[in-house]
């Protein structure tokens, strides 16, 4: 898997993912967010001032990343469901012995590192309208289920490399380099190996 089943189910995970995400330099998130953005996210928020307040000690990226996984539940979409979910539960029931090509911190800082600009994109493509979501996420989902590899590259990898350039090659490029040598590593294993990470 991309990380450990036994890390995904840490109980302390959580906690250091926001340990990460948190600001420790004095900045918040509406100092380095544009005003037009922060109001978008004050009004999704429900206008709340207490809640943007809670909220000004994280990044965006961190603000974007929860923002889209509640709008996907919305959607119906359940992480809970989603099959590496699926297979590390059989693994598990099956006793087969499971491992990860990265930890969820490194996962998580190739989000950190990226520049500010970009993290706020993503932030900004979090508070788009539930029905534009809609569209683009089963978009994708449709060419996912077709196993149209180039119509998701064309839908989701070139978008991505234009507007989030950075974030595009820490994520989607350094990262699949790095799991490569474990991969050329797994194939010369005499036994079989089912590798499971994500289609992009």
């Amino acid at each position: 898997f991309e990380i450990d089943p036994s890390e995904m189910a840490s109980p302390e995970l959580p906690a250091r993912i926001q340990a990460l995400a948190k600001f420790d330099d004095g900045r918040t998130l509406r100092g380095v967010i544009s005003a037009e953005n922060a109001e978008k996210l004050k009004a999704f928020l429900g206008g709340s001032e207490a809640a943007m307040a809670s909220s000004d000690v994280f990044k965006p990226w961190y603000m974007g990343m929860n923002l889209m996984v509640g709008k996907m539940a919305m959607l119906g979409l359940d992480p809970k469901r989603g099959l590496d979910q699926h297979f590390m539960q059989r693994a598990a029931k099956d006793g087969k012995p499971a491992s990860g090509l990265e930890t969820a911190m490194q996962q998580m800082g190739a989000l950190d590192g990226a520049p500010l600009s970009e993290q706020e994109q993503m932030l900004a493509e979090a508070l788009e309208p539930v029905a534009e979501m809609r569209e683009r996420v089963f978009a994708m989902h449709d060419l996912w289920r077709a196993g149209d590899a180039e119509g998701l590259v064309a839908l989701i990898h070139d978008d991505m490399a234009k507007k989030t350039p950075q974030m595009y090659l820490r994520l989607n490029r350094d990262r699949n380099l790095a799991w490569l040598p474990q991969v050329l590593e797994l194939l010369e294993r005499r036994q079989d190996v089912l590798v499971v990470v994500g289609a992009m």
